[in-house]
């Protein structure tokens, strides 16, 4: 019943990878750097994998805190050691697959098991999904595949009654929509002379998020109708700053292109920024 040790003897197994990977990694083959953090990984969960397997919910909240320390700690460093080779973003979705199977084979095996234990692993494969998104992608491609990947969750949520999976799509919204705002060509290219009107993937993840956000709202008007109104505040600015956004690059790369006269083109661009408002409203 000492769940604590558990806890204690993975953390402190970390930390000795830890201290020879900053000593040892610059001379250290990529497979042997990923082997011994991946072996660390399965020896802790399958304990874990075990107690959920016969249902065994004691000290419940500190067993979880030791799975998700775990799932951290081991991509982190597994990250560190393999990247950027390609494969890394198959390794993580193989490590989703890891929990879904779990998901799985818990829920069949024990259909009783507590929502508690299933939610975990189910989660775990959404994260790790998101992480594999992260990983091969970049910017705005991974923006607008975590708007996807969170219609997925909610999708699932309504076929399944899982309500919990609706909030953990909340969360991969917002995340989602964070990284879109603090991504350097979120508000204007650069280069400008990049930018191409519609055509540009900073369109496609706006457009990603904005459905993504009005699915959501629709979804989940019967279960939560604040979250649902949350949500139709969230898309409609999205869009409204998408156009924005759109039109001024606009303007900005044909004074950088095509040298026209400032005058012209800044009081151009205020009427069309009126045009397009008024016709969004």
């Amino acid at each position: 019943e000492w769940v604590v040790i558990e806890l204690l003897s993975l953390i402190a197994t970390y930390l000795v990878y830890a201290a020879w990977f900053l000593e040892h990694s610059e001379k250290t083959e990529t497979f042997t750097k990923a082997f011994f953090p991946t072996l660390f990984w399965m020896l802790f969960l399958v304990g874990e994998a075990y107690r959920a397997w016969n249902n065994q919910t004691e000290k419940f909240r500190l067993r979880m805190a030791c799975s998700v320390l775990n799932a951290f700690l081991y991509f982190e460093f597994f990250y560190l050691s393999v990247m950027p080779v390609w494969w890394c973003s198959v390794v993580t979705l193989f490590i989703a697959g890891v929990y879904f199977g779990l998901y799985r084979a818990i829920q069949t095996r024990n259909p009783t098991a507590t929502s508690a234990v299933l939610s975990a692993y189910s989660i775990g494969t959404i994260a790790f999904v998101a992480a594999a998104i992260e990983v091969q992608f970049s910017n705005f491609l991974t923006v607008a595949l975590w708007g996807a990947e969170a219609v997925g969750v909610l999708w699932i949520a309504r076929r399944t009654s899982q309500t919990y999976l609706e909030r953990v799509a909340m969360v991969l919204l917002a995340i989602a929509v964070f990284r879109l705002f603090i991504l350097p060509d979120t508000f204007s290219y650069r280069p400008i002379s990049d930018f191409t009107p519609i055509f540009n993937l900073r369109m496609v993840a706006f457009l990603s998020l904005t459905v993504s956000l009005f699915i959501g709202s629709q979804w989940v008007q019967q279960s939560n109708p604040t979250t649902a109104t949350l949500l139709n505040y969230a898309w409609a600015f999205l869009a409204f700053t998408l156009l924005t956004v759109e039109v001024n690059d606009f303007f900005l790369k044909r004074e950088a292109l095509l040298n026209e006269r400032l005058d012209f083109s800044r009081s151009t661009r205020s009427m069309s920024f009126g045009i397009v408002w008024l016709f969004y409203a």
